[in-house]
């Protein structure tokens, strides 16, 4: 008996010791962290930050490329150009790859260090680590707060991502990607799948400045998406480009090898309200403008939140890529009993009626 409980002893003090010990990231893996917003307590003590990333090791597969390459250029009816197959080569990366299970990854953020639970079967992380006011404030800059990957000793590569700090009060801007900001036509699954993977993502008009604009008088902006999580680099490197102000994202995690190309963006009634749900609970005392587009489901979603929280989605902008007027039975279903005033379509970004809320600091 006693033999036993010194064993027991011994197996949970190993345990333990190699819970503190974070996985080595082979120099053939990689680590992406993905931006996130993280939470502050009311008492103003503590920070809740959510970190999220993915780890992977890249495949090469050429027959597989190509074979891809084929089903993609005669599902989106598209003749492949020497610039379609370098974009195709770019954004089907994210898609190559083999998921790491089972990594338990170190990170250095705010003059501390952790180790995080293992990784799931797509390779993915997603918890919270509990920070205090005078550690976030220490290492913060501009509202942003950086974290680091414990690599091996003899690594020269550096592994980095940051967080937003949101305050328990203000205004957050959710917005839509596909068909909002981008033009993508997701109605049309053969422009869709052209768009996406094998042409130039092209900008809204007057959208980044307008979310420039409204980042500028306070507004945290984040994207939720159901793009899956592999576009997410290409998708943040044309924000880049295109002068976004910085932001947060959700998009949606599929496994490829469970969804084939044609199918990877999902019933976004669904998975939009699983993943903006739990924002609104986060921050309780923040109010929200939700911005969408009529091609799919948006109009519906947000109605939905805005019945479920009234007192925090005070605005709904929904760009009419349908051509149907505001009368019209769909939107009165998906707007009922939501104010006449917390809602609107528009064409251009010129028609839109700025919410009050936005304008408070001009």
């Amino acid at each position: 008996m006693l033999r036993s409980l010194l064993t027991l002893v011994l197996v949970l003090c190993n345990l333990s010791a190699r819970a503190d010990e974070p996985s080595t990231i082979r120099s053939d893996e990689r680590v992406v962290f993905f931006q996130t917003a993280a939470s502050r307590s009311p008492d103003k003590t503590r920070w809740s930050v959510p970190v999220h990333l993915w780890v992977f090791e890249p495949t090469e597969s050429e027959f597989i490329q190509r074979r891809l390459l084929g089903q993609l250029s005669e599902a989106a009816g598209t003749v492949l150009t020497a610039k379609s197959r370098e974009l195709f080569d770019q954004r089907i990366r994210g898609f190559m790859v083999d998921n790491e299970r089972g990594k338990n990854i170190g990170i250095r953020i705010a003059g501390t260090r952790h180790v995080l639970g293992d990784s799931g079967a797509d390779g993915h992380f997603a918890g919270f680590i509990e920070l205090t006011d005078t550690q976030v404030r220490q290492h913060a800059k501009d509202g942003w707060l950086s974290m680091e990957a414990i690599l091996p000793e003899d690594s020269t590569r550096r592994i980095t991502g940051k967080v937003q700090l949101v305050e328990p009060a203000g205004v957050t801007v959710i917005s839509d990607i596909d068909d909002t900001v981008k033009v993508s036509n997701v109605t049309d699954r053969q422009k869709l799948l052209a768009n996406t993977f094998l042409r130039p993502f092209r900008v809204m008009d007057g959208i980044p400045a307008l979310y420039r604009k409204w980042s500028g008088s306070g507004a945290v902006i984040c994207f939720v998406s159901s793009s899956p999580w592999q576009l997410y680099q290409p998708l943040l490197d044309w924000m880049v480009a295109e002068k976004f102000p910085p932001t947060t994202f959700e998009l949606q995690r599929v496994r490829f090898k469970d969804r084939s190309l044609l199918k990877l963006f999902g019933d976004p009634l669904k998975s939009k309200l699983l993943r903006i749900e739990p924002i609104l609970k986060r921050f309780p005392g923040r109010q929200f403008v939700l911005v969408g587009d009529s091609g799919e489901k948006d109009p519906e979603v947000y109605g939905e939140l805005a019945r479920r929280f009234p007192a925090q989605v005070t605005a709904i902008l929904i760009r009419n890529v349908t051509q149907e007027r505001a009368s019209a039975a769909r939107f009165r279903i998906a707007f009922e009993s939501v104010p006449e005033e917390h809602w609107q379509l528009f064409d251009l970004v010129q028609e839109i009626r700025e919410p009050e809320i936005l304008r408070r600091d001009e």
